[in-house]
């Protein structure tokens, strides 16, 4: 004895409604609004170019002097998964072994500001830089220093 279906199976939606939903889908995931490639590549250049070339975490021993601007990861402070947009103040430019340790290790990330809490906001969350400053992250791509650097130089020294 075989089974018949009743009704017949239901298809996938045509072509236009797949590209409408695909075009939905680039700009709002999970309530968080996304921005276009252009402008996502546009902003990682500009977090690369804040950083100078350098990772902006240096939480490892592995961690490279300079970053090669294929190389770079970006970092979101608040995290994607908590509702963490891409903008400059959640951006920041680190190489892989940092961005790996950040995520293995939030509580000492969250202590130097790599990552933010999910209720805080990225811009009014302090994040330690190697050198030893605390800054905000701005919208212009830039640093707003909250306490200077703690370290000195040799002619500061003398």
């Amino acid at each position: 004895m075989t089974l018949q279906r009743k009704t017949p199976l239901q298809r996938g939606a045509g072509p236009k409604r797949k590209a409408a939903m695909r075009a939905k889908r680039r700009t709002v995931r999970r309530g968080r609004l996304t921005l276009p490639p252009a402008e996502v590549k546009e902003l990682r250049l500009a977090v690369y170019d804040r950083a100078g070339g350098l990772c902006e975490a240096q939480a490892t021993r592995g961690c490279p002097i300079r970053l090669p601007r294929d190389a770079f990861e970006w970092h979101h402070r608040k995290l994607r998964s908590q509702g963490g947009g891409d903008c400059p103040e959640n951006s920041v430019a680190v190489c892989h072994d940092c961005h790996q340790w950040a995520h293995q290790h939030p509580a000492q990330a969250k202590a130097r500001g790599l990552i933010v809490p999910g209720w805080a906001d990225p811009a009014h969350y302090a994040l330690t830089l190697p050198d030893g400053q605390i800054v905000r992250l701005t919208s212009d791509t830039t640093y707003d220093t909250v306490f200077p650097s703690t370290t000195t130089t040799e002619d500061e020294a003398a």
